[in-house]
């Protein structure tokens, strides 16, 4: 529906879009901006991709319902991402045994980030949070997930993965 690409300074807000055959919302290189307010479903791809070094992206009260990759994907050496306040349901609806998708995953090379009061819920996705190995400085807290994810609601492989409460701070 929406891709930006190589922009510094954006405001992608109060958008609504439905049937869409890739991504919802694609960011590729882009920095300083926000997603916000926005409502999607019925959407084939992810529902919203930050991907290939982004920086200083806040995507935050973003609706999606009906996603057939992640709902929300952080990948790339992307950093200074934040994921707050979104509500997923029924994302993952394409996850395969070869192909699992995730309600929001933060994926290798991604650092600095966070995703707080997010509510994810279906349980066609692997898990309704993933966090890979090789991502690192990533704060999760507040999150809404239990009962979501085919496997389970949480996994936390990052380098420095939260087990205490200090970790929050």
């Amino acid at each position: 529906a929406i891709h930006l690409s190589d922009v510094d300074g954006f405001l992608v807000s109060r958008n609504q879009f439905r049937d869409i055959k890739h991504h919802g919302v694609l960011l590729t290189r882009c920095s300083n901006g926000k997603v916000e307010s926005s409502v999607g479903r019925d959407i084939e791809g992810n529902g919203v991709r930050v991907e290939l070094g982004c920086k200083n992206v806040d995507i935050t009260y973003t609706t999606l319902r009906e996603v057939g990759y992640s709902g929300i994907s952080v990948s790339g050496d992307s950093e200074d991402i934040n994921v707050d306040f979104s509500d997923i349901q029924n994302a993952g609806k394409r996850t395969s045994s070869s192909n699992p998708y995730y309600g929001i995953i933060f994926m290798d090379g991604v650092t600095d980030s966070a995703a707080r009061f997010n509510k994810v819920r279906g349980e066609k996705c692997r898990y309704a949070m993933y966090l890979t190995s090789k991502c690192s400085r990533i704060q999760h807290f507040g999150n809404r997930l239990k009962g979501a994810g085919a496997e389970g609601s949480l996994k936390d492989n990052s380098v420095d993965p939260i087990k205490s409460i200090e970790n929050v701070i």
